[in-house]
């Protein structure tokens, strides 16, 4: 037995207008790609060699199925022209087919079914031609049945109709209600109605209510509550006090905190009600947005990058430096301790001299706002102890805070990424703000960042942002 997996634009026309650079094989449901289950299906009826057709670049559908090892199937691809009938497609791969027995899925992205059935016997027995209809697709057998003097009880099969996002949306909460016990669903699953993936962070007062289902590498603040009728994708953060509930999150969503996002699905910054169709796309990106990739890494260019911005600065600020601090010592205000720091070495730490310029004058207001109180943490740049750029240092006699997006930790900067923000009023929106540029920002918005953080120190009005 073999399978044919025949997928034309055409047919899923709502998919390329939502989500233009997505092929609708790829269309997640309960985060596993649609594609995934009709190999599952395939693998059910005895199906060894699985041919994948569209007329539709393929190159992201072969790099999440590959060669099929994972399922211990082979699998090809080809390529057919928009207006090739079923019998030109049939022709095309002759060589495929050859005297085989077929199964042909053609423009269904799912198909119902229960892996606790017997497919192989049905459908090696099964006459010559239609399985299964529907609106959007069909499935077939072509070749001749298997004569079985076994009785083969008729397994459930049928195909729904995902013509728009609401279909989609309900589909998937159905998958997600059904559960594995119908489908081989991803994630872990100690416990019924519960499946969660690797690398989740759930906080302290983070309420998790099933039926749910949580994707890989997530984070999940404190006091968020997720759930029940929830999917969540991989890559993606709930910020603290937000609630996800009877809503679908794609993966490489960033949700912000003291949302309510309810019976929606929710894809990077577009916020879409799937029983009307309505959508926003969201421009405050500290709301709802997609988290980009190359997120905060430690990587050499980056690392050279910091260190370069910090040379420049240092030789720049090295004149009025030396300049105002001599008036100052002079003035007796030149003051400053010494705190030890974690730094952005693993287990590591570093020890910053903090200016300290109490009273008025002009010298002490110039040395604050060309940042002359940073100055001798430019260095530790250089030696890489600290990035320019970053999250709030931490002294080591407080337990250490993690800024984590699973692949990486946001190192202690020079600056912060909040005070470049200049709008956290606590602790907790501190975070938020790191949370957001941890998997938002690279190597070059750091720049931008630094520049921010300079301007708003030398703007501000007292407010200060001095490691604590």
């Amino acid at each position: 037995m073999k399978t044919i997996i025949l997928i034309r634009e055409s047919d899923h026309g709502w998919v390329r207008q939502m989500f233009p650079d997505r092929h609708p094989l790829l269309m997640p449901l309960c985060n596993k790609p649609a594609v995934e289950y009709l190999i599952d299906l395939s693998v059910l009826a005895g199906c060894r060699d699985i041919r994948i057709v569209s007329d539709i670049s393929m190159d992201d559908v072969q790099r999440i199925c590959d060669t099929g090892t994972r399922w211990g199937v082979d699998i090809s691809y080809a390529n057919i022209q928009p207006g090739d009938t079923f019998d030109r497609v049939i022709e095309k791969n002759r060589k495929f087919c050859a005297d085989d027995r077929i199964l042909v899925i053609s423009g269904a992205l799912f198909v119902r079914y229960d892996r606790r059935h017997d497919y192989r016997a049905f459908i090696s027995s099964h006459l010559s031609g239609e399985v299964a209809c529907g609106r959007q697709g069909s499935m077939l057998v072509t070749g001749e049945p298997v004569p079985s003097d076994e009785r083969s009880d008729i397994p459930p099969l049928s195909i729904p109709e995902i013509d728009n996002i609401e279909h989609y949306f309900r589909l998937s909460r159905e998958i997600l209600d059904v559960g594995s016990d119908a489908y081989v669903l991803p994630g872990y699953s100690n416990e019924p109605d519960c499946h969660i993936g690797i690398n989740v962070v759930i906080q302290k007062g983070a309420q998790i209510v099933k039926p749910v289902m949580i994707g890989s590498n997530v984070r999940i603040l404190s006091g968020a509550v997720i759930g029940p009728g929830t999917i969540i994708g991989s890559n993606t953060i709930v910020g603290r006090k937000s609630k996800v509930v009877e809503s679908l999150v794609l993966q490489g969503t960033y949700i912000g905190q003291h949302l309510a996002v309810i019976r929606r699905m929710v894809a990077g910054k577009l916020l879409v009600d799937p029983y009307s169709g309505e959508s926003i796309r969201f421009e405050e990106l500290h709301l709802i947005s997609d988290i980009g990739q190359g997120p905060m890494t430690a990587d050499l260019t980056r690392r050279l990058v910091h260190a370069l911005v910090a040379l420049v600065m240092i030789v720049s600020l090295s004149g009025p430096y030396l300049l105002l601090a001599a008036i100052l010592s002079v003035k007796g205000r030149r003051k400053s301790n010494r705190t030890l720091f974690h730094s952005a070495t693993p287990d590591g730490s570093v020890e910053l001299q903090l200016a300290v310029n109490d009273g008025p004058g002009l010298p002490e207001a110039l040395f604050r706002r060309l940042s002359l109180d940073r100055f001798t943490s430019l260095f530790r740049v250089l030696s890489g102890n600290l990035a320019l750029i970053g999250c709030r240092p931490e002294p080591v006699d407080r337990r250490r805070v993690h800024i984590s997006d699973g692949d990486a930790i946001c190192p202690p900067g020079v600056f912060s990424y909040a005070e470049a923000e200049d709008w956290p009023e606590n602790q907790n929106d501190f975070r938020m703000v790191e949370h957001y540029h941890l998997v938002h920002s690279n190597v070059f918005s750091d720049i931008t960042m630094t520049l921010k953080a300079l301007l708003n120190r030398n703007n501000s009005t007292g407010r200060d942002y001095e490691y604590q």
